[in-house]
Parts: C-alpha cells; sequence; structure tokens
C-alpha cells in the first residue's frame, strides 16, 4: 500500500506544474516531467523513477529558453544493480496559437508546443558500466492551463 501511495504523490507531481502560466514575454514557466516510473507490487520486483525538473523564460510571445536536469534511479529486482541516470541541458520551446498550422486547441484552455533540447546526460550502474553523451530531443506536446496560474503538460 506504501508503494501504491508513493507512486500516486509522485505521478501527480510528476503531471507539472507550471507557475505563471501565461506564455506571454517576460513570464516564467517552472515545472518537472515523470519520464517513467515502475513500481513492482510484488516481492523483488523492483523500481524506476525518473525526474526532469524544467524552467524557462519567454523571450517573445510564446517562445521560451531555458534549462532542464534529469535525475532517476532504478532497480530493476532483487539481486541486480542500482542504476543512476543523469543529465542536465538547455530547451526551446516553441507554443502554437489557436488555430495556427490548423491546429484547434482543446477547451480553449491550453496550448499544444514543440519542443527541442540539447545536453549531456549518461549513467552509471552499481559495479557496472557507465557512460555519458549527448542527449537531445525533439518533440510535440499538450500544456493545459488551469486557472490561468498553473500549466498540466501531457
Amino acid at each position: 500500500m506504501k508503494k501504491l501511495i508513493l507512486s500516486g504523490i509522485l505521478a501527480v507531481a510528476g503531471l507539472a506544474t507550471t507557475m505563471n502560466a501565461q506564455i506571454q514575454k517576460g513570464n516564467w514557466m517552472v515545472g518537472s516531467t515523470i519520464l517513467s516510473s515502475n513500481f513492482g507490487l510484488n516481492t523483488g520486483a523492483g523500481y524506476d523513477i525518473k525526474l526532469q525538473p524544467r524552467a524557462a523564460y519567454f523571450i517573445e510571445d510564446n517562445v521560451a529558453v531555458g534549462g532542464y536536469v534529469t535525475l532517476g534511479f532504478s532497480k530493476p529486482g532483487a539481486g541486480q544493480s542500482t542504476q543512476f541516470d543523469y543529465g542536465v541541458g538547455a530547451l526551446g520551446r516553441y507554443f502554437l496559437s489557436p488555430g495556427e498550422k490548423g491546429v484547434d486547441n482543446l477547451l480553449n484552455h491550453g496550448r499544444f508546443f514543440l519542443e527541442g533540447n540539447i545536453g549531456v546526460g549518461g549513467f552509471n550502474v552499481e559495479n557496472g558500466i557507465s557512460t555519458t553523451g549527448l542527449d537531445f530531443g525533439v518533440g510535440p506536446g499538450y500544456s493545459y492551463l488551469l486557472l490561468q496560474t498553473s500549466v498540466f503538460e501531457v
């Protein structure tokens, strides 16, 4: 039961709360994303938690630049080595305006966005291999603005 409660708390925290959700020049975006989580309910099933807090500043309306940090721990199961994941880098995010590029926003309270990031990251396995290298990514997302003071990201 404790594992179920802990996973629920982490899921809620990782669904990203962002202060100053107005996506206008001069505002800040602060949030977090759960990259993956797996809590085994059986003895010895292990766990996997990866969080990615991020912050960005809107340099123009709908355009934010900032950074992120990735932290993760995993233990696949009994008798297997613990792994630590890490990373740090820069990100850029562009929010699509309503009706732009043929995309309508859901419920008129959210925005689709495109995000790109680049940084350094890797993993360290207890008594095993370790690696560090270039992290980069590009992809779409959706931010749902709650009460104009926070954002729910998917």
